[in-house]
């Protein structure tokens, strides 16, 4: 039976891993966005929206998914054990 450190060691990797997919969709939705339509926003406007997504936005994708691997813990590693059987019988 997993001990309750490595469930919350396994749901923090997991959440910091998937977090880096869905940051990237994030800034690379944006990224276009401002190639398209640049604006004429000051340079004030730009820091506050900057430190808006440093600090609200980036942990709490972190956190919702740390939360989410958490409850479907088992779900999870489910899903892993068999991706490895699969890639195994390959």
């Amino acid at each position: 039976m997993d001990t309750s450190s490595s469930k919350t060691k396994f749901s923090l990797l997991w959440a910091l891993d998937i977090s880096k997919g869905i940051l990237f969709l994030i800034f690379a939705i944006a990224g276009i966005k401002i190639l398209l339509s640049p604006g004429e926003d000051p340079i004030g406007v730009i820091l506050w929206r900057f430190a808006e997504i440093s600090l609200v936005v980036i942990p709490s994708i972190i956190l919702c998914g740390f939360v989410y691997a958490l409850i479907n813990y088992d779900n999870l590693i489910a899903s892993e054990r068999e991706s490895q059987k699969n890639s195994k019988s390959k």
